[in-house]
């Protein structure tokens, strides 16, 4: 912020304190949103997700001086968090119903195997002169 003030005078200076200012409270905005405990439904919504490493990403940017950096990686760890109940939700939909599915593929071809069988079956039981 020296260097700003020193470069482009007060007005610069002001913008980029305003600037830090906006990365802070993004920041505390996404460390508000950690929940304080994980369901498992939660847990799934997380899955591939990196919330604690964005916010290392936001603070590492924060320290370099990219406060734009800082805000996008601190909005997308609050965005993981809001988002993870919602997302595991969709995702167990998900499995559940494609489990659903294979359990009735399943049972129908053991059906249909069953039936073959059967069919074979009774037409090695009946004599030749009915055939």
């Amino acid at each position: 912020m020296q260097r700003s003030f020193e470069d482009g005078g007060f007005d610069a200076a002001s913008g980029e304190g305003d600037a830090e200012l906006q990365a802070i409270d993004r920041y505390v905005a996404a460390v508000g949103r950690r929940p304080a405990t994980v369901s498992p439904i939660m847990s799934l919504g997380l899955w591939n997700e990196t919330p604690d490493a964005d916010l290392v990403a936001a603070r590492d940017a924060f320290a370099k001086g990219d406060m734009a950096g800082s805000v996008t990686a601190s909005d997308e760890a609050a965005a993981s968090w809001l988002n993870a109940e919602t997302l595991g939700q969709g995702r167990a939909f998900s499995i559940g119903a494609l489990t659903l599915f294979l359990l009735v593929s399943l049972t129908a071809l053991i059906a249909i195997g069953r039936s073959r069988r059967r069919r074979r079956r009774l037409r090695m039981a009946t004599p030749l002169a009915r055939r």
